[in-house]
């Protein structure tokens, strides 16, 4: 441990380096030499005024020395203490912050070898000193190194070596960091006691802690960075590390147990021995991460220096590292200076906004100068909104840093969360276009338009206030070239104009903290009144109560004048409200058009319009005329009702139209909407809507996209989706027509589905434009393209099958399965149909019938789920649940007598049952009542089901969804057909809302964190409904498809449009997807009546069957061949398999089929016996099986005999699928399993051997047994 360093006769550098994410080398020739001296300035401290006060140790006096500029050059100032028979060291100097006092902590050492720890002080800058106070003394052993701090009580704390300390704690030889406090700045130093603030989590073990730096993370956590050495000798000695301990109470306690090495050196291969790290020190600027230098010899070589070898012969190199992750890990190793050896005691200050001050021991006697960015780009509290941005300031000396050095929040902003800050600011320049230097000249010249600005901030110049310029008013154009420059008001639409115009991108000003100028009053007021119009942002110092009630001691360390902040006010007072602005600032009202996904089809670009103006639109007054407005490339439409902007003189067909739109709020009517008009005919003025063509837009204040058409003025609704649409916020709007399909978007992103999709085929043709309704909009990026949509192989339509309601699908062994309520006779039971795309159903007869469960009537909305090989059928019955059951799929589900019973006497209708991930089973059901027991609509509550799956716990019955939505409560109360999803730990309970013949009739969800947990209703409900196209979609199941890759909500819809019965099934696309805020939400594709991709996520066998391999039996005494096979082939189920067995000289292909009249041509169906527990295949629909023919003659012939075999399939339509025909012997495949020991076990090997091989071939060799398996096929 170093105990002086000042006794060697070395010169000091001091540079200042400039960071950006990590400190770069400096080589000699780039630092200036300063002056040569004898001691370290080591320790520095900055004045109030900002000069830098450093001390050094000359022996036997201490001296102080100051710096104007920065460490560029020195002068003596004054002597802390002078005493021949005392040697001096470890100077450390602490400026009181606004005060004059400064404090010098130092270690002395007098005649008699005693050690101890005073405080001397200034109250004059420096310049004089008096004896203040004695930490410890007279200590025959080593304290020193000391380290003043103020705590954030106020405590002026004092850290230092100590190995008494150690030694009072049974530790001989061992160092540890002591702290002694004061109650505030004077007094003894007993508040704490002596507290051990740097030792090892077992008080007995050996370290050696010293040269402690402290650092102020905030929240009374405070962090030691100290001298260590290794935990265990390396080489036979222990080296230096570097380490650091926090304490979270500010310093009364230490986190030993936390106790963590900053960096430990490589290990020297050939002495064994660890490098060293020495000597640090620690800083944190701002709020950024803690950055620590220190010397290491670890990149010379060779042996690696002894921590007793004398300073100036120590090789060293000086390097950083900083913090990462709360303050708790530490990131990669930065050289600061490797340009040759001696190197030593770094030293650290910062002297103003990131602007640190290191000083470096240098044995060669000169001193440098170097700027550190400590802060980085990475710091603690980086705030995620503003990082990777690019932010452009336009501004005067405020934005500048008039009194601060030319730094100001600008800088802070983009040091602490890695963001590009662009800072065009000149002091005395005024918003008014008065000269070269003007903020509108300035940001013309100098400010890149083709760069990318996420946002763009403005100052509202004091010295327009000042020099009394004209305020002027703001215009009613939002063309540039209207705007009066020469005023304020003017020229700050100007600024507005052309920064949203050129950057697209959202435009704030600030203004200053109060001070006493109605001129500038008069300005702010402007301001308010200028974000009406322009929408642009405001972040108000000006009217900040709490800057405005700072309190006067506050004020004079933040401000220079009542003007331009210190670097402190910046630091502390301004840049902290700027960052909670931006943090907080919602960019996704500024996405661009060109960041949009491209709908699939559309092709090349046959319209184009940015309104610079309106040349090829065409104005059409509604009811209520209002004034388009042509700006920054935005066409808007401020007041007035249903007017609309038609492109003249064109006519599309097939096209996809798109374009940015935003609605202005007016809660005095009951719609705010803006959209595209589209297939445009005949368009005319004076009324609501006057035009023949479409519609699609939406609408802010009932929260929804709408589709409608118009002719002569009658307006038709077609559909609508709900949706969150916030005021003032631009959402990318489109649609694709292509013949009578009609496809709506909103902010399309490759993965949301469209909003609509409806068929009509009033108009086919027409040009584009914008219709408003009941509240202002804009709109810009207007585009037309050409659209082919693409068209996938197989498609279907809905409906996919007719009679049928409250559907639920089963998915089991590859073929799908649907129950149903029967419309057409529900008093009888439940028909099952199968399907192996959801799409072509089978009608498989009936799966429950009356005769064998519990009810007579009312057969309604089944449920299906199997465990352990059995189906249960959950079902209603007399407005009652009950439950029956099967072994297959396809029934017969049947109860015992005593079983036909419902599960509860009251009665409850439309249950489903869903397994949870740790196998519980829960059932979701409808009572004709809520919480409160009146019978006054249809609520869903859910239950744990017991384990024998037919009765419920009933003390977990839970009231889940109550009608109270507008949606659900058309006609009568009623939320009803219940279904579960669960996803990332989130559970989505869908269902159904209102009487299922209402027009509202539509299907939404809620979300929960547990199955019976408190459920939240999606704020979008429905998210799919019935509307002019489609009757009654509703009462749903849910069925992902095999791979998981798609899911279908399969549902039931009216039978047309003024007819309910038969209800019929329908089927459509259902995903989870992330929302415009990135929330998870639940999207249907529907209700549909256009083709529609077939479902797809199968796998299959190549051909649907296939022969995996051979095996012979030693237990059955036969050969066995295992085959697998798809459940459906060809689109067909399969009904049964097997195999075809012959001699393979006696057989020819042509007769080698199933039913062949050839005599030697064998067949073998399948079994369950024969069935698999494993499948051999990578089919997900294919079942395996083995099937074995015994050994009957046991003579060599059987054995060597050629044999041919096919597997086979027959399916639903009656006919036959074949593998290819394999041929092989017994012998052959005997002899293979017994070369390479694939039996199971020795007997079965030896099987081989006695009864196959030697009968064969009595010359066959023996050899011994190895292990296990199966032929494959394409091995024999």
């Amino acid at each position: 441990m170093k105990k002086c360093l000042s006794v060697f006769l070395v010169g000091i550098m001091v540079f200042t380096m400039i960071f950006t994410t990590a400190p770069r080398v400096i080589s000699a020739s780039e630092i200036s030499e300063l002056y040569y001296g004898s001691g370290p300035i080591r320790s520095m401290t900055t004045r109030k005024d900002g000069v830098v006060i450093g001390g050094r140790s000359s022996g036997h006096a201490i001296e102080v020395w100051s710096s104007s500029n920065k460490g560029t050059s020195w002068s003596r100032i004054g002597t802390v203490a002078s005493n021949d028979n005392i040697n001096y060291g470890d100077v450390m100097f602490l400026a009181v912050p606004q005060t004059d006092t400064i404090f010098c902590a130092f270690r002395e050492k007098n005649a008699s070898n005693q050690y101890a720890v005073v405080i001397c002080r200034s109250d004059n800058g420096g310049y004089d000193w008096v004896y203040d106070s004695t930490v410890i003394a007279g200590c025959s052993q080593f304290v020193g190194a000391p380290w003043l701090f103020i705590a954030q009580n106020g405590d002026l704390q004092c850290y230092y070596d100590s190995e008494p300390l150690a030694t009072q704690n049974g530790v001989s030889g061992a160092q540890w960091i002591a702290m002694q406090g004061r109650n505030g700045l004077t007094g003894s130093w007993d508040k704490y006691g002596v507290v051990a603030a740097s030792r090892d989590a077992n008080a007995s073990k050996f370290v050696r802690d010293g040269m402690a730096s402290v650092v102020d993370l905030g929240n009374n956590r405070i962090m030691v960075v100290t001298e260590g050495i290794e935990d265990d000798r390396s080489g036979g000695v222990y080296s230096n590390v570097v380490r650091a301990i926090q304490s979270f109470d500010g310093g009364r306690t230490w986190n030993y147990s936390g106790r963590k090495i900053v960096y430990e050196s490589k290990i020297d291969s050939a002495s064994g021995r660890r490098y060293n790290a020495y000597c640090p020190m620690a800083i944190r600027v701002g709020n950024g991460p803690v950055g620590v230098v220190f010397c290491t010899d670890e990149d010379f070589g060779g042996t690696p220096d002894a921590s007793s070898e004398v300073v100036s012969k120590r090789r060293t190199h000086i390097k950083y590292i900083k913090t990462l992750n709360n303050f708790e890990t530490w990131g990669d190793l930065t050289p600061i200076w490797t340009d040759g050896s001696g190197a030593y005691a770094p030293g650290m200050i910062e002297t103003a906004s990131n602007e640190v001050l290191i000083s470096i021991d240098h044995f060669s006697g000169n001193q440098r100068f170097y700027q550190m960015d400590v802060l980085g780009k990475g710091g603690e509290n980086m705030q995620p909104n503003i990082k990777g941005k690019t932010f452009f300031f336009l501004g005067s000396s405020v934005t500048y840093g008039y009194a601060s050095g030319g730094v100001s929040f600008v800088d802070y902003i983009a040091q602490r969360n890695g963001c590009t800050c662009v800072k065009e600011a000149v002091s005395g320049t005024t918003l008014v276009d008065n000269g070269s230097t003007s903020y509108i000249q300035r940001m013309l010249k100098n400010l890149d338009s083709t760069a990318e600005c996420d946002h763009f901030i403005c100052q509202l110049s004091t010295n327009d206030a000042s020099k009394n310029l004209p305020l002027g008013s703001i215009s009613n154009s939002y063309n540039s070239s209207d705007f009066d420059k020469s005023t304020i008001i003017g020229a700050m639409e100007y600024i507005i104009s052309y920064a949203k115009n050129t950057w697209d991108c959202p435009v704030t000003f600030y203004t200053n903290t109060y001070y006493n100028s109605p001129n500038y009053q008069a300005m702010v007021d402007a301001l308010y009144k200028l974000q009406e119009k322009w929408h642009i942002g405001i972040i108000d110092l000006w009217n900040n109560e709490s800057m405005r009630n700072v309190s006067a001691s506050d004020y004079a360390r933040y401000m220079a004048d009542n003007i331009h902040p210190t670097a402190t006010g910046y630091k502390e007072w301004w840049t902290p409200v700027f960052e909670n602005y931006l943090q907080n600032f919602d960019y996704s009202d500024y996405t661009h058009s060109s960041e949009q996904a491209v709908i699939p089809g559309t092709g090349s670009l046959l319209y184009h319009n940015d309104f610079t103006n309106s040349n090829g639109l065409q104005y059409y007054p509604g009811l209520v005329s209002g004034s388009p407005v042509y700006s920054n490339h935005t066409l808007t439409i401020n007041d007035g009702n249903s007017n609309k902007i038609v492109v003249s003189d064109k006519s599309f067909d097939d096209f996809v139209v798109e374009a940015d739109i935003r609605v202005k709020e007016d809660s005095s009517k009951n719609s705010n909407q803006g959209g595209i008009i589209f297939r445009v005919n005949n368009p005319y003025s004076g009324v609501s809507d006057g035009y023949d063509g479409y519609y699609f837009g939406i609408d802010a204040l009932k929260n929804e996209a709408i589709l409608g058409k118009v002719h002569q003025n009658q307006w038709v609704e077609i559909a609508k989706k709900k949706m969150t649409v916030e005021y003032n916020k631009y959402y990318h709007v489109s649609v694709a027509v292509s013949g009578n399909e009609i496809k709506g978007y909103v902010n399309y992103n490759g993965k949301n589905y469209a909003k609509i999709v409806a068929v009509d085929n009033d108009f086919s043709s027409g040009t584009v434009g914008f219709r408003h309704w009941l509240a202002g909009a804009s709109f810009k990026n207007l585009k037309v393209s050409a659209y082919k949509p693409e068209v996938p192989d197989k498609t279907y339509t809905n409906s996919v099958l007719n009679s049928c309601a409250d559907p639920d699908v089963l998915y089991h062994n590859g073929v799908y399965y649907m129950y149903a309520t029967n419309t057409e006779n529900a008093n009888q039971g439940f028909k099952v149909y199968s399907s192996v795309d959801l799409v072509n159903w089978t009608d498989r007869g009936w799966a429950l019938s009356k005769d064998d469960v519990y009810g007579d009537s009312g057969f309604w909305a089944p449920d299906l789920i199997e465990k352990d090989g059995i189906f249960y059928m959950y079902y209603v019955a007399n407005e009652h649940l009950s439950v029956a059951t099967s072994d297959s799929p396809l029934g017969p589900f049947k109860q015992r007598a005593d079983e036909r019973k419902p599960m509860h006497e009251g009665k409850e209708i439309d249950a489903h049952v869903f397994k949870d991930d740790d196998g519980q089973y829960y059932i979701y059901f409808v009572r004709f009542y809520g919480k409160n027991g009146v019978a006054d609509g249809n609520y869903i509550y859910g239950a744990k089901l017991n384990a024998d799956m037919k009765t419920m716990d009933d003390s977990t019955i839970t009231c889940l969804i109550s009608p109270e939505e507008s949606w659900e409560t058309n006609k009568a109360k009623v939320v009803e057909g219940p279904f579960m999803l669960k996803k990332d730990g989130v559970y989505y309970l869908t269902y159904s809302g209102s009487h299922f013949e209402s027009d509202y009739y539509g299907s939404g969800y809620a979300t929960g964190t547990s199955p019976l947990g408190i459920y939240s209703k999606y704020e979008n409900n429905p998210i799919m409904q019935s509307n002019t196209l489609v009757h009654g979609a509703g009462h749903h199941g849910i069925v992902a498809t095999p791979d998981g890759s798609e899911m279908f909500i399969v549902y039931h819809c009216h039978s047309n449009l003024t007819t309910t019965e038969p209800r019929r099934l329908c089927i459509d696309r259902i995903h989870f997807t992330e929302d415009d805020y990135g929330k998870t939400v639940l999207e249907v594709y529907g209700p549909t009546i256009t083709p529609q991709e077939m479902p797809q996520g199968t796998k299959t066998i190549d051909g649907g069957i296939e022969i995996n391999g051979y095996q012979i039996s030693a237990t059955i005494g036969g050969m066995r061949t295992v085959y697998s096979v798809d459940s459906v082939i060809n689109g067909k189920e399969v009904v049964s398999s097997g195999m075809l067995y012959s001699l393979a000289d006696y057989v020819q292909e042509k007769d080698f089929y199933v039913g062949s009249t050839n005599k030697y041509v064998k067949s073998f169906e399948s079994t369950g016996q024969g069935l698999l527990t494993e499948k051999v295949s990578d089919s997900n629909i294919a079942s395996s099986y083995a099937m074995t023919v015994k050994f009957t003659s046991k003579q060599p012939a059987e054995y060597s005999e050629k044999w041919k075999v096919k597997a086979y399939a027959e399916l639903s339509d009656g006919s036959y699928v074949y593998t290819d025909a394999k041929t092989y012997s017994a012998y052959e495949v005997a002899d293979i399993l017994y070369q390479g020991s694939l039996m199971n076990n020795q007997n079965s090997h030896e099987y081989l051997y006695t009864n196959i091989l030697s009968i064969v071939n009595q010359g066959y060799s023996k050899i011994d047994y190895k292990g296990t398996a199966y032929i494959s096929a394409g091995n024999k």
